[in-house]
């Protein structure tokens, strides 16, 4: 038998911390880096074009829509949205005034209440206006200092300004959000204030919204994150207050946690929106267990995009991919993770050995995420012998946490995390596929 010699390229450690920098997993694609990095994958741009295609026929219609987009946390919907904003300014710029934002940037993800979002909605309305010179009437301008002076709420406004202009009015606004983000007891303070006058508030951002769409604009709010937010209060947020969360009468896209699909309420929060959009994990195998040569080429793709493939042996890189789920956080974070472990033991690649380390060091996080008595184990090994999960609460942390995992073929499906898969086999839960 002839041996088969297999040549690798020299690289060097400068190769390694260029591939530490550019795999950020905290870190969505930004308008700049869609150009360089962007792949694209049939069932994600089908997902992009269901967003383009409400929007647009809203706008022909003059008929807003609210939408939910779902998908597990790391799925890629930040970048997804970031292209979709990409998009409108490219093809509709002149259609629609965008407001997209992180609404952890202004707010703090451990306490959330609509209002709260509310509040946001207003701050940022007023401010991408001002920032693209539209103007807001005066008299709309001081209604809501007038407003806000009838909660009861300490005064964040100068009432002895009679110059208050559109500049201070957003600086206030602003000012107050760092406050709700930063100081529990005002936040407590301003929520008491706003709570019992809030059709006021909804009443002003709707007149806002008009007062801007006069410009042949229309509004369109994109609110990032909410998935990331602490998981009982974002259950909160959508089953009490999802019809105060539709009132604002311009286009808005929530980001919205897969996991709440399992509670018992999502029928109704769903009821309360046009649509729901999810944007699916890469299926590495199919629901029968086949090998998905294009996932796998996508996800090669999207190293490739940023960084040589020849800093991983074919191996290391094979079984990343498979480790990873699918899920594009968390690939972007092992090859992260396993550069700097290659930069630390002064390796010129990342082999399989680097890789199976960080893997099992990822083994260890999900087990003290598992709680894995045996009524847990019963529910896993369900799901990974059917591919189904039903109406099932027990399952919402499971999803949120990553553990049980959504891909789409022609029809939604379920699998465990091939890490998850890893500590169950290993404790003869369920046998190795």
């Amino acid at each position: 038998m002839v041996g088969v010699q297999i040549m690798y390229i020299q690289t060097s450690n400068d190769d390694l911390k260029k591939m530490y920098s550019r795999f950020n997993p905290n870190s969505a694609l930004t308008s700049e880096e869609l150009e360089d990095y962007y792949v694209n994958m049939d069932q994600n741009e089908i997902k992009v074009e269901e967003l383009e295609n409400s929007l647009v026929i809203s706008y022909e219609t003059r008929q807003p829509v609210k939408l939910l987009f779902m998908g597990h946390r790391g799925s890629g919907k930040s970048t997804a949205l970031n292209y979709l904003v990409s998009l409108l300014n490219r093809e509709r710029g002149t259609n629609f005034l965008i407001i997209y934002y992180d609404i952890l940037e202004l707010l703090d993800n451990n306490d959330i209440d609509y209002t709260d979002i509310l509040f946001t909605i207003l701050s940022k309305i007023m401010a991408e206006a001002k920032a693209n010179g539209i103007e807001i009437k005066t008299s709309l301008v001081k209604s809501v200092p007038e407003w806000w002076n009838k909660t009861n709420i300490a005064n964040i406004f100068d009432n002895s300004d009679e110059n208050l202009n559109e500049i201070k009015f957003i600086s206030y606004l602003f000012e107050t959000l760092s406050r709700m983000k930063n100081e529990s007891t005002a936040r407590k303070e301003i929520r008491g204030g706003i709570q019992p006058r809030v059709t006021e508030l909804i009443t002003i951002i709707n007149n806002v919204i008009e007062e801007v769409e006069k410009s042949e604009k229309q509004v369109l709010v994109i609110i990032d994150n909410l998935e990331k937010c602490n998981h009982s209060k974002t259950l909160e947020l959508f089953h009490y207050n999802s019809s105060q969360l539709a009132l604002p009468k311009c286009n808005i896209i929530y980001t919205f946690p897969i996991s709440l699909r399992s509670s018992n309420h999502f029928i109704e929060i769903k009821s309360y929106f046009h649509d729901v959009i999810v944007y699916p994990n890469i299926p590495i195998y199919d629901i029968e267990g086949v090998l998905q040569i294009n996932s796998r080429n996508f996800m090669k793709e999207v190293a490739e995009k940023r960084i040589s493939l020849d800093l991983f042996t074919p191996d290391a890189l094979e079984y990343i991919i498979e480790m990873s789920g699918g899920v594009l956080r968390e690939y972007i974070r092992i090859i992260r993770a396993s550069a700097l472990r290659a930069i630390s033991r002064k390796k010129s690649l990342i082999d399989k050995s680097i890789a199976v380390e960080i893997i099992n060091e990822n083994k260890d996080v999900y087990q003290h995420l598992l709680k894995l008595d045996s009524e847990t184990c019963e529910l896993l090994k369900e799901i990974s012998e059917t591919k189904y999960i039903g109406n099932d609460e027990r399952l919402m942390g499971l999803l949120h946490d990553l553990c049980v995992l959504e891909y789409k073929d022609k029809t939604s499906w379920y699998d465990l995390n091939p890490i998850v898969r890893l500590i169950l086999e290993e404790n003869n839960i369920i046998e190795g596929r």
